[in-house]
């Protein structure tokens, strides 16, 4: 599900139709996958505000009925207290343990924010699960795009197809680029 309008990021983000086909392009293939474009919806009818994962997982609730839950990175557990309205939703998340930090790590973390109670910590240990680790993160596909010298080339972590689109579109260019 593409985001909106983040509150934590400071960059405009690529168009919405462009990050739309961009998922679309990377999902080929997977029958079982689809783009949820609900925040993108919303933002139409709240032009210059941010979107917060709380209303959309609550329309969430509405729309997808059953047990739910969305996956997340350690980083972004260990940095969920700043968002909005959190106490609403951090039980139904998954939390994806890539190998980046080991489990103590991660519960010194919680506790360091100051944010939860050990009954919070023991719910936030259980809802860890194992993924493999994919060596790639957007932050460096994005920094690679944005140079020439390494745009032109493969790009660790990025489809081919979807680098094709953001090569033909002339996306994510910075300064060097």
């Amino acid at each position: 599900m593409p985001a909106a309008r983040s509150p934590h990021k400071r960059a405009e983000p690529a168009a919405d139709r462009h990050r739309v086909e961009m998922l679309r392009l990377g999902l080929r293939g997977r029958s079982r996958w689809w783009i949820w474009e609900q925040e993108l919806r919303d933002a139409a009818l709240n032009p210059g505000e941010p979107s917060y994962w709380a209303d959309t997982w609550a329309i969430a609730g509405r729309v997808f009925a059953g047990e739910r839950a969305f996956l997340i990175g350690t980083d972004q557990a260990l940095s969920m207290h700043r968002w909005h309205r959190y106490a609403e939703f951090w039980g139904d998340a998954l939390v994806m343990r890539r190998g980046d930090r080991s489990d103590d790590e991660f519960v010194s973390g919680l506790r360091e924010t100051g944010a939860w109670s050990a009954d919070d910590i023991e719910r936030w240990v259980s809802r860890l699960i194992d993924v493999p680790r994919i060596d790639a993160s957007s932050t460096a596909i994005r920094a690679a795009l944005a140079h020439q010298k390494t745009r032109g080339g493969a790009v660790d972590g990025l489809d081919p197809g979807v680098r094709s689109y953001i090569l033909g579109r002339g996306l994510y260019r910075g300064a060097g680029g």
